[in-house]
């Protein structure tokens, strides 16, 4: 049985690049394909539209949306006074990420080191959300590096 689809599969071939146009049919488009969807195809992402909650309204709070607003990848659209704008937000495709900065934010980093910040991703598309995510990480990965020179005076160990 395998021997007959493998004289098939061989005799099409044949038949295949016989023919000049055939022949061309079968290279010349998969090595344009290979050109234009090389060059076409990125998966930068450019002024992602993203909303910001921020209840700290501090001066570092400031700090860490000014580095989001000073990368290319994000555009400030919105800056929200309470969480119920958040949901109508994301669902009506206005913004793909909402940064909620808590009350407490500055006091913590301060005192414990440790202040969380929330980040709201518009999941539909999972490779822009895994890709967006990565953004902020680098983003907040920065900020927290600067203010361990501040706080320390030297950079942090390489792990």
């Amino acid at each position: 049985m395998l021997a007959r689809i493998l004289a098939l599969i061989t005799k099409e071939f044949l038949t295949i690049f016989k023919d000049k146009r055939s022949r061309f049919l079968v290279i010349v488009p998969p090595i344009i394909q290979l050109l234009v969807f090389g060059y076409a195809a990125t998966f930068d992402l450019m002024r992602i539209k993203f909303a910001v909650y921020d209840e700290d309204k501090s001066s570092l709070s400031r700090e860490l949306i000014a580095k989001f607003t000073g990368s290319t990848h994000f555009k400030l659209v919105k800056e929200l006074n309470d969480s119920s704008e958040i949901e109508y937000l994301l669902d009506s495709r206005q913004v793909l990420m909402i940064l909620h900065i808590g009350p407490l934010f500055s006091r913590r980093v301060i005192n414990e080191n440790n202040a969380p910040v929330q980040v709201i991703v518009d999941g539909r598309n999972s490779n822009t959300a895994a890709i967006l995510l990565g953004y902020v990480n680098s983003i907040i990965t920065d900020l927290n590096d600067k203010l361990f020179v501040d706080r320390y005076g030297r950079s942090l160990p390489l792990q």
